[in-house]
């Protein structure tokens, strides 16, 4: 069959399928409906995903050896960015290996969340002493991206130390978001 080549042409149909492989150069398409797809580049004005169907995560970690201070300082930290006009459940999990190089030591943290410009306090306890808790650091937060641009949600996880006899050796943080 020999190619047909056309400058400019209109279908005006309610219905037409395409068999085998089409290519188009430049397209414009008001509504589209596809099973699968592959894209190379791709810019999107606005983006709707079915709820819970969107995820993303940042980690960091802290393998060292940090002697306690009694000060409070920043062990580790991550972020994730939420698009405009979203809500997001976020979960933080922290988790802490801690060495004791003579009897029992008090420690404590800190949580801070920074959304936007915002800094609050989402979890804190002090005076704890080995034996007594167990250091892992969990919190659940749903919230919503009210801007219009996407916005970073910051993380920090700060450990104080009563005195150079606690040791924080590893401290990991996980942040896991879904889009709701």
């Amino acid at each position: 069959m020999a190619a047909m080549c056309f400058s400019t042409f209109k279908i005006a149909a309610d219905f037409v399928q395409i068999t085998g492989l089409t290519q188009m150069n430049q397209a414009v398409i008001n509504t589209l409906a596809a099973d699968n797809g592959f894209i190379n580049n791709l810019t999107v004005d606005r983006l709707n995903i079915a709820g819970n169907s969107a995820t993303f995560a940042d980690f960091a970690g802290f393998n060292g050896d940090r002697g306690g201070t009694d000060s409070l300082a920043l062990a580790v930290s991550a972020s994730v960015t939420i698009p405009a006009g979203e809500t997001a459940e976020i979960l933080t999990c922290v988790t802490l290996d801690h060495a004791y190089l003579t009897g029992p030591q008090d420690w404590g943290f800190r949580v801070i969340k920074v959304f936007g410009n915002q800094a609050t306090t989402l979890l804190e306890r002090f005076d704890m002493v080995f034996g007594n808790d167990y250091p892992t650091v969990t919190y659940l937060e749903e919230i919503t991206n009210g801007s219009g641009a996407s916005v970073n949600y910051s993380v920090g996880f700060f450990w104080i130390g009563q005195n150079s006899n606690i040791r924080l050796r590893r401290c990991g943080l996980s942040l896991f978001g879904r889009i709701r």
